[in-house]
């Protein structure tokens, strides 16, 4: 510390002169004592403190104002189906920031999207260590986990997001399809009654509920929620399929053939339709329909056993005995059970 006046050491660290300079009877003043000397080092010190938070806190400001940046600019780019760019930007915001529990959330999306679905529960994994009531978190990776058939795992994640918020009809949409896909069928039925009652607009709890009554045999009712996704949207093909299938279980073939006629409408090459409906009309012992439908078959499949078979006994139903063995040999070449009673019985 060098000595000078205690005014001028005033002056220049603070911008005035002091009265303190009269404290020191022996120099009059001029000279600073060993305890301004200190004083002066402490504020030095201080300012060099000072500057180096200033400067920390404006690194880590312009850090998170980044990561903002980059955050946003993912986001942006997952609304435009931009998968890979948005994953880009995120992995940036994440560089930046390696807490930032929404830029895993949309990286997890995005990955979601891309087929991703491991590190994509990696992800989401981050984010509710970061927040572990991230609602839509447990949401988004019970869906993931349901999609890779480990369904106890969703019913677990999509449990959670129902106990953190308890009217979100989706998880119970979710959590009814997953229990359905283990059998348990009454669970489902009852999660997508609730997914109903708070959202009544979705029609795939309408079309999943279907599937589960019909499966333990309430078809009548499977028909009723059929019928609810088709008013809701007439293009909805898989519930027109599944309200024909109802009927084809209920023996009501000639209402069967009516829906399988509407999905044919809006989708002429839909092969397992055309089968179904064949079958139906053989039921309904129009067999020169069936045979029509069955040759339709085989156009779009050319080695569709079944489709032989079934054309193979309705042709002998018309009498056309020499056509139905051919058919059924040919079911027989391509490993169909029933063709080779039927050879002989029809063939012999």
């Amino acid at each position: 510390c060098r000595r000078e006046p205690l005014k001028l050491f005033f002056l220049r660290e603070f911008g005035f002169y002091s009265h303190l300079w009269y404290l020191d009877p022996v120099y009059s003043g001029f000279f600073v004592f060993s305890l301004t000397c200190k004083l002066a080092s402490l504020l030095q010190k201080l300012k060099v403190v000072t500057i180096v938070i200033a400067l920390s806190l404006s690194i880590q400001t312009f850090a998170q104002l980044s990561a903002k940046h980059h955050h946003d600019d993912g986001v942006a780019k997952l609304s435009v189906d931009d998968f890979r760019g948005a994953i880009l930007a995120l992995n940036r915001a994440i560089d930046l920031d390696p807490y930032y529990k929404t830029a895993y959330y949309y990286r997890a999306l995005a990955r979601t999207k891309m087929g991703d679905h491991l590190t994509s529960i990696e992800d989401f994994d981050k984010v509710l260590d970061l927040d572990p009531v991230y609602t839509f978190a447990y949401q988004n990776r019970g869906i993931v986990k349901s999609s890779l058939g480990r369904y106890s795992e969703a019913i677990s994640d999509f449990t959670r997001a129902i106990e953190l918020e308890p009217e979100l009809a989706e998880a119970y949409l979710n959590r009814g399809n997953s229990k359905s896909r283990i059998g348990d069928k009454r669970g489902a039925i009852l999660d997508l009654n609730q997914s109903i009652i708070f959202d009544p607009s979705n029609v795939e709890s309408y079309f999943i509920r279907g599937i589960a009554k019909s499966d333990i045999g309430q078809h009548l009712e499977a028909v009723d929620d059929f019928d609810k996704v088709i008013s809701q949207n007439p293009n909805y093909l898989a519930a027109y399929y599944n309200k024909g299938m109802a009927y084809v279980r209920l023996k009501n073939f000639q209402m069967a053939v009516y829906e399988f006629d509407k999905l044919l409408k809006r989708n002429a090459r839909h092969v397992d339709v055309f089968l179904k409906r064949g079958i139906s009309h053989f039921q309904l012992s129009s067999y020169e329909m069936a045979v029509e439908d069955f040759t339709r078959v085989i156009q779009l499949v050319p080695n569709h056993g079944n489709a032989f078979y079934n054309r193979g006994v309705s042709y002998y139903q018309l009498n056309r005995q020499e056509e139905a063995c051919v058919d059924l040999r040919e079911a027989v070449k391509m490993g169909e059970p029933q063709a080779v009673t039927a050879i002989q019985e029809i063939c012999n």
